[in-house]
C-alpha cells in the first residue's frame, strides 16, 4: 500500500466509512481502490454488520512505526 498522507485531518474522528476515507484521501466516490486494500488486510478496519469502518487511529499508528 502507498504512503498515504494523513496530516490533513490530525483531530479525525477514530472510525470512517469507506466512502468518507476514499474522499479524505482525494479519491473522491471511487471506492476500488480503497475495496482493494480492505480485502488484502492493509486497511486497519472495524465491521459492524454490514458496516465496514475504517479505523484512522491504528492507520495513523502503523505509519508513525514505520514499514515491517
Amino acid at each position: 500500500m502507498e504512503e498515504l498522507d494523513l496530516s490533513p485531518f490530525p483531530d479525525s474522528p477514530r472510525y470512517v466509512s469507506l466512502p468518507r476515507f476514499a474522499q479524505l484521501i482525494g479519491h473522491g466516490n471511487d471506492l476500488s481502490l480503497v475495496r482493494a486494500w480492505v480485502e488484502a488486510g492493509e486497511l486497519p478496519v472495524l465491521t459492524a454488520g454490514a458496516h465496514v469502518l475504517v479505523d484512522l487511529h491504528t492507520l495513523k499508528a502503523r505509519q508513525a512505526d514505520g514499514p515491517p
